[in-house]
């Protein structure tokens, strides 16, 4: 879900918009701090095998000019998560959950 927000959010930086997402999720369930920690590596890897998969389909079907789109945008957006510190986008992450629950 998180890698797709990112390569679908176009209101905001996507990084915060997987944050708002990432909000919502743990409004309802919760993660422990090692899952947190490996969220980063799981949008990464999700990325990396979607771009992959792109690919070989563009191989198969080079007339499929939407899937040189999509993977544009993959790439923009892998390049991004993977240029941002860990600690750095769980802080963020963190901001943007406690700003949730300060509404309420």
């Amino acid at each position: 879900m998180l890698a797709y927000t990112l390569l679908d959010c176009k209101t905001m930086d996507p990084l915060e918009g997987a944050g708002h997402a990432l909000a919502g999720y743990l409004s309802l369930r919760s993660l422990c701090d090692l899952e947190l920690s490996l969220l980063k590596m799981c949008i990464e890897c999700r990325l990396c095998q979607s771009l992959i998969l792109c690919a070989h389909s563009y191989r198969t079907d080079p007339s499929n000019e939407y899937l040189m789109s999509s993977a544009k945008a993959g790439w923009t957006r892998l390049e991004q998560i993977c240029s941002t510190s860990n600690e750095d986008l769980l802080s963020k992450w963190k901001e943007i959950q406690q700003s949730y629950n300060n509404k309420k």
